[in-house]
């Protein structure tokens, strides 16, 4: 066979083997179609889209849900009486403060006091009004926001504990205790008081009223249901027989489909084995070479004159795969040589780093000796100087025995001539 017959007899058979492939996928494409209208056939049945009839239910719900949201945002409520609160206390603080100021009898004072100055006078009624106005402060704990209520709380506590006790001291000082017990009671009961107001809120946020207005969208909602169940009633005879009567027209149009598909999807397949069988009767290459990429590879080779026909060529492409796998093969020694490599690199670097370990160690072990002999010389200095000390000793106490003996010697023998002179 001539180069030309060669190629083409290539191309041909590679031809045959990419048709048999598309054909192949042609037809599983068609027969999936096929059974997904198949499917449509099998689950598809009429369903009914009613009009709402549950207007009423949901509108009252939305009016219930309006009024707890109205009546548990209690904030609103205890304002009132806050307000009233706070105005009474700040009109209390000013009275206490002029009262304080013109050291006057009276509901404020039962018992003036002798102050010294003037602005003894002046911190007095400072005093007694900063506590009132701090005890109105205090009270609107009650609607600060959750975030801040913690912080509040604390720093109008403590102002509340220090401006009382300058409160108590002038009480005591006037008589007027009556004062800060009535400053504390007000104050205990406007929180009682607002507890009370949520407490209130809470039991009416559960019973719903409804005004003129609402009750009448909730009549129009009622009949809206009422009216959309009948139609709903009469709408969904209506809709059935429509679509019963599309489904029957419609069903032997989509069996005929799916027929279609399926007798495309066969001759597609019939198509591919076609090719198939040509490319399996094709003898010009093993069955293990028949592969689209290897049939470029040989044509490749033909038409680059790398080889003058298919023989030629596939000797080509042997020697190529050969190549490649000792190409593959050396690349496995040179990485098992770069892994050895890499090993004996890292187990020099821990005998390097032992070595040094242990050079660290000896050097650390004779810095230990060389400091023991150190201080076993001076030990030994030092026991010697203590012996020389001893000897020094033992010789001074020995010469002192000595002339202790002499003395004693000299002493009897006074006595004894005293005695011989004397007699």
């Amino acid at each position: 066979m001539s180069r030309e017959s060669d190629i083409q007899a290539l191309k041909q058979l590679k031809n045959d083997l990419n048709e048999a492939s598309a054909y192949a996928d042609l037809a599983k494409e068609e027969w999936d179609k096929s059974r997904a209208i198949k499917q449509e056939m099998e689950t598809t049945t009429f369903v009914f889209k009613p009009l709402p009839t549950n207007n009423y239910q949901t509108t009252k719900e939305k009016f219930k849900n309006s009024w707890k949201e109205t009546f548990r945002k209690t904030g609103k409520f205890k304002i009132v009486f806050l307000v009233l609160y706070s105005l009474l206390m700040a009109a209390f603080a000013a009275g206490l403060a002029y009262a304080s100021f013109k050291n006057e009898a009276g509901f404020f004072f039962v018992k003036p006091h002798q102050w010294s100055d003037t602005s003894e006078l002046v911190l007095t009624a400072v005093s007694m009004a900063a506590f009132p106005v701090v005890t109105a402060i205090f009270s609107w704990v009650h609607i600060v926001s959750s975030g801040n209520r913690g912080s509040f709380i604390k720093k109008s506590l403590i102002a509340l504990i220090i401006t009382g006790i300058f409160f108590g001291s002038i009480c005591g000082m006037t008589n007027s205790i009556h004062l800060l017990i009535f400053d504390l009671a007000s104050l205990v009961a406007i929180i009682v008081l607002c507890f009370i107001v949520q407490l209130i809120c809470l039991i009416i946020s559960n019973f719903p009223v409804y005004g003129v207005k609402k009750r009448a969208i909730l009549a129009e909602e009622k009949q809206k249901d009422i009216e959309n169940t009948e139609l709903n009633r009469i709408n969904e005879v209506k809709e059935r027989e429509e679509w019963e009567a599309w489904w029957a027209k419609r069903k032997p149009e989509l069996k005929e489909i799916g027929l279609d598909h399926i007798s495309r999807g066969d001759a597609a397949m019939e198509k591919a084995k076609e090719h198939l069988a040509n490319a399996h009767a094709s003898d010009i290459l093993g069955e293990d070479e028949k592969d689209s990429g290897i049939i470029d590879m040989l044509i490749h080779f033909i038409e680059s004159h790398r080889a003058d026909n298919i023989k030629e060529a596939l000797h080509e492409y042997d020697i190529m795969k050969q190549n490649q796998k000792l190409l593959e093969i050396e690349a496995i020694k040179v990485n098992l040589e770069i892994e050895k490599a890499k090993k004996e690199n890292a187990d020099r670097m821990y005998e390097m780093e032992m070595n040094r370990r242990h050079q660290i160690e000896m050097e650390a072990q004779a810095r230990r000796n060389a400091d023991m002999q150190s201080q076993i010389a001076a030990n030994t200095a030092a026991a010697a100087a203590s012996a020389e000390r001893m000897r020094k000793d033992a010789a001074s106490a020995a010469a002192d025995a000595a002339a202790t003996q002499a003395r004693i010697a000299a002493d009897m023998n006074a006595i004894r001539l005293n005695e011989y002179y004397n007699s």
